[in-house]
């Protein structure tokens, strides 16, 4: 028995470890991976060196395609380039649809970056185009040895009338292949060029068109009426005029209220107007009718009746002793300037100039609603006012641009008015809007908006002057009773004369010193 070996020991020592067998197992499947992964990066490499390949082919089709399709004059001057027969033989050539695709795109991005540019813009890239094609064209009289030489002297020459020459390699080949290579894309560019000018026409004559449709659709509009014609705020007319634009100011529209409350503004202005004439009137009857020279005289010296009125009234007697009395009154008054300031006052077109006064700087006046309209833009994000037609375009909408728009023209139409001593232009119009467009801080808009508060108070000071009938009837636009009432105390007085007083919404006396209102 000591001969039989145990089972227990029969152990067969040339069975491989299973540790060692999973550790080349593993080892296997690494590089087998690896292998893997280099034929990837090969096939990687391998498509991407197919697709330069094929760009480079795109390349040297388009390049020699290129120079078929540039136009010249009868001369042989460089006139333009036939883009879509460069894309037609180039797809028929087998240029990638993506190649055809990009270009295509960047043409268009081209046009429309040079159609939003102004005309001297483009007529200053045209001209760049013609000089280097010039400069260009004048080498192929030379001996191609001597043309390198002949285009480093030129580059100097170029630059200073503003051509970009980075694109001309300092080691470039100038032979007739080349230069007709360099034409080529002076070609393109004169024709994207060409096209935008083309595309800017088409802007211009559509929003014309745009405008003209909406300037037809509000002929019959009693707004647009009252806005062109100032008979609609006198006599009659003017309490009908009054009753329907309280019932807009309410509107749901936030373009018409701010038409409407402009209009208001004006029309309260003119029956202002004349509700001081027929009080003028009454008081020269009851003057006249009591006989008093004295009564008249006072009347005239405060700008309440015209020295006409007493003369049209009574005995040349009785207005000689109320001219008289007025002198007496008023040493250096004279009857003759009373007369003119009277007729002055009374005309037409203050009642227009102080109506749009009135209505920027009224409390909640155009100005109020502009600041108020401009929070309500998310980000302060106010729109650029290039142009009447930008704003129109923008009030045409919805939401809180074009409220603020619809606000701006009104601004503008009144503003315009005003510096324009009551009649305004499409240019200044335009200056306006820019005013209120600009891209500024919350509190650099604010200063802005004061800023054009005070040159219009300023403007609303100068033209009343002296007169004493356009202070009787106009004299509260300027004491900041009602239109700065919340500046004070302590508040600026932009545009005003220092000493001028005025009586606060709190009920008390202010003057101006130093800029600022202050308590008197």
């Amino acid at each position: 028995m000591a001969g039989i070996p145990l089972a227990a020991l029969s152990i067969n020592t040339q069975q491989p470890n299973p540790l060692d067998t999973a550790a080349k197992a593993m080892n296997l499947q690494n590089i087998m991976q690896e292998g893997q992964t280099r034929q990837l990066q090969q096939i990687g490499l391998s498509q991407e060196n197919q697709q330069r390949a094929l760009q480079l082919k795109d390349k040297e089709t388009l390049r020699s395609l290129s120079s078929q399709h540039v136009q010249k004059d009868s001369n042989g001057n460089v006139t333009g380039f036939d883009f879509d027969g460069l894309i037609k033989d180039a797809a028929g050539a087998g240029v990638s649809p993506q190649t055809l695709n990009q270009m295509q795109n960047q043409w268009a991005e081209a046009i429309k970056n040079l159609a939003g540019a102004d005309e001297a813009t483009r007529n200053n890239e045209t001209a760049k185009n013609k000089t280097m094609y010039e400069a260009l064209e004048s080498l192929r009289a030379l001996p191609q040895a001597q043309r390198p030489a002949a285009l480093q002297q030129a580059i100097p020459s170029l630059q200073k009338q503003g051509v970009d020459t980075s694109q001309i390699p300092p080691n470039a080949v100038l032979d007739d292949a080349s230069l007709t290579q360099f034409e080529a894309r002076l070609g393109m560019h004169a024709q994207i060029l060409a096209d935008a000018k083309t595309a800017a026409e088409t802007n211009q004559a559509n929003q014309k068109a745009n405008l003209d449709k909406m300037e037809a659709a509000e002929k019959g509009s009693p707004l647009t009426k009252m806005e062109n014609d100032p008979t609609m705020f006198a006599g009659d007319k003017l309490p009908a005029s009054m009753a329907y634009l309280q019932s807009k100011v309410n509107d749901s529209d936030p373009a018409t209220v701010a038409r409407a409350t402009r209009l208001l503004s004006i029309a309260k202005v003119s029956q202002a107007n004349q509700l001081g004439i027929e009080a003028s009137k009454k008081a020269t009857d009851q003057a006249i009718q009591d006989g008093d020279p004295n009564a008249a005289a006072k009347l005239l010296v405060d700008g309440t009746v015209a020295p006409s009125q007493i003369i049209s009234s009574r005995k040349p007697e009785f207005a000689q002793k109320a001219f008289t009395a007025a002198q007496a009154l008023q040493p250096g008054w004279d009857a003759r300037k009373a007369e003119a300031d009277f007729k002055v006052a009374s005309s037409p077109a203050q009642v227009a100039f102080f109506g749009s006064a009135k209505s920027l700087t009224d409390k909640g006046g155009t100005l109020d609603q502009l600041a108020a309209a401009a929070k309500d833009i998310p980000g302060g994000q106010i729109p650029i006012f290039n142009s009447i037609a930008d704003a129109i375009n923008a009030s045409t909408g919805s939401g809180p641009i074009a409220k603020y728009a619809s606000i701006a023209l009104g601004f503008a139409d009144d503003y315009s008015k005003v510096m324009g001593g009551g009649q305004g232009s499409d240019t200044s119009r335009t200056q306006a809007l820019q005013l209120v467009s600009l891209k500024q801080s919350p509190d650099q808009r604010a200063a802005s908006i004061e800023g054009i508060r005070g040159a219009v108070m300023s403007q609303l000071n100068s033209r009343i002057g002296s007169n004493p009938v356009l202070k009787k009837m106009y004299g509260d636009s300027l004491d900041v009773n009602k239109t700065n009432a919340e500046h004070v105390p302590g508040g600026k007085a932009a545009g005003l004369q220092e000493g001028q007083t005025g009586t606060g919404s709190d009920g008390k006396q202010y003057v101006v010193k130093g800029g600022v209102w202050q308590a008197r």
